[in-house]
């Protein structure tokens, strides 16, 4: 029998996919994600772009918490969210590679091309094909003199829009791939500054085109905390560009790992925190550890979520208690109350994540035994 048909679940464990299941979120006393997203939907609707950064320890939930703001803004206000995981960085690494992975991880090339295609069809439809004020109002709208010279060829035809693609996103491209799109160098050789700026370009485009804010949701930002200092300063001066509150065309939000203030990587301080306003801003939004009392709270809440609805629970429940003394309730089961005391006396680090792997262990070991009911027997 599988864990799943035995305990009355929809899958075999009650581990959470933090993007996939990012339409729900388990009860926490300490984070209200309603009020946040009531607060980002204010700022936007009065023409605040929003920036915010989120930390606390691994597994925490930082991660969850994204997908779950970003899925909420979605319903609530015109937006575009997009989550991307901070690239694997060397010491040496660049912004250039931070960048590169914004294009090809987060934006893409459907999104992007199709984005500047549809100004570029715009203007054309509006002054004609041959028009000098195409060019001139592109320039205008991109704020970007090389980016509207490349992408002016897509009125062409039989021009290769991946060539476009490539060299926006930040591919290293031949001189003469270069010459052919009209530009200086790859963007991959340019100052930080303007990939910032390019960043911030696709979403003053989508705004001009759609009306919408882009958001983009960085995660895993503690990797950039061993970088050289000439690479560190890259992504300092992007960053600060990035985040502030003059730059009007791009909400950021970035998460990365810290079990306390002072673990906080140095880059992420100056040119990010305190640009929201210090450690004590509402924009610094901390994920702690779960507070031992409100662990069987947020449990109840992921077996709600996880249930099966046609298990007949109350029927599983009467088998179980015949087979233990261990006190079982409907909202906890299959777990018996004492097993998760024990549980929680013996996690160093009451994280969702180190929680929900216990458990999701403890029923596999008593599914193994054709055991109905989760007891001390089963964490270990």
């Amino acid at each position: 029998m599988e864990i799943k048909e035995r305990f009355g679940l929809k899958r075999n464990n009650v581990l959470l996919d933090p993007i996939g299941d990012s339409e729900f979120y388990a009860p926490r006393a300490d984070i209200d994600v309603n009020r946040l997203v009531e607060n980002l939907r204010i700022d936007l609707e009065a023409g605040i772009t929003p920036k915010m950064v989120f930390w606390g320890p691994y597994g925490g939930g930082k991660t969850h918490t994204l997908g779950k703001v970003q899925r909420s803004l979605e319903k609530l206000a015109p937006v575009h969210c997009i989550y991307i995981r901070c690239p694997t960085l060397s010491a040496r690494s660049t912004f250039a590679e931070f960048y590169e992975t914004t294009f090809s991880e987060g934006l893409g090339e459907d999104f992007t091309i199709n984005l500047l295609w549809e100004l570029c069809d715009q203007l054309i439809k509006k002054y004609g094909l041959r028009d000098k004020r195409v060019d001139s109002e592109m320039r205008s709208i991109l704020g970007d003199e090389e980016l509207a010279k490349a992408t002016s060829h897509l009125s062409d035809r039989s021009f290769d829009k991946a060539e476009l693609w490539r060299w926006i996103s930040g591919i290293k491209m031949s001189p003469n791939e270069l010459r052919k799109l009209g530009v200086a160098r790859s963007l991959h050789e340019v100052q930080p500054l303007r990939l910032a700026k390019s960043i911030e370009t696709i979403g003053r485009l989508l705004r001009h085109l759609n009306g919408k804010t882009l958001v983009l949701a960085y995660d895993e930002m503690d990797r950039i905390k061993d970088l050289h200092p000439d690479s560190a300063l890259t992504f300092r001066t992007a960053f600060t560009h990035l985040m502030d509150p003059g730059q009007s065309h791009v909400s950021v939000f970035y998460a990365f790992s810290a079990a306390t203030t002072k673990d906080i990587p140095e880059l992420m301080k100056g040119p990010v925190i305190d640009r929201v306003g210090g450690e004590k801003s509402d924009a610094v939004i901390e994920i702690p550890t779960l507070d031992p009392k409100h662990v069987e709270d947020f449990i109840a809440g992921v077996l709600n979520y996880l249930r099966d609805p046609s298990a007949d629970i109350d029927q599983m429940l009467k088998r179980a208690q015949k087979e233990t003394r261990e006190k079982l309730t409907k909202p906890l089961y299959p777990f018996t109350k004492e097993a998760l005391s024990q549980m929680k006396g013996k996690i160093a680090v009451l994280t969702p994540r180190s929680i929900m792997f216990q458990l999701t262990r403890a029923m596999s070991r008593a599914n193994i035994q054709n055991k109905n009911a989760v007891t001390t027997d089963f964490i270990r």
